[in-house]
């Protein structure tokens, strides 16, 4: 008998508990500020870069290659939301 009025008692508790944890989490969430400006991300990137090209070595046929002193590198994404965009990537040595 006395373990049968335990069990009860603590079912109970354990249904008190299981539903106050939705209210306490619930008093918690808090209002988000309204993004400004400068923490909105861009749509547009642009990237302009130097590469340089130095290979060692020879070939099969006993050729030298030679360095590319000026190289250039460009990139242009736009991105339409969040999670979408496009990409166009171009280089010349």
């Amino acid at each position: 008998m006395h373990s049968h009025v335990i069990k009860s008692v603590c079912r109970l508790l354990c249904g008190l508990v299981l539903a106050a944890v939705p209210v306490a989490l619930s008093g918690q969430s808090t209002a988000k500020p309204a993004a400004s400006y400068s923490d909105a991300p861009s749509r547009w990137d642009f990237f302009v870069g130097y590469s340089y090209l130095s290979p060692h070595g020879t070939t099969s046929q006993g050729a030298t290659a030679k360095a590319v002193n000026f190289g250039s590198i460009y990139s242009f994404s736009y991105f339409f939301n969040k999670y979408v965009g496009a990409q166009i990537e171009a280089d010349e040595h």
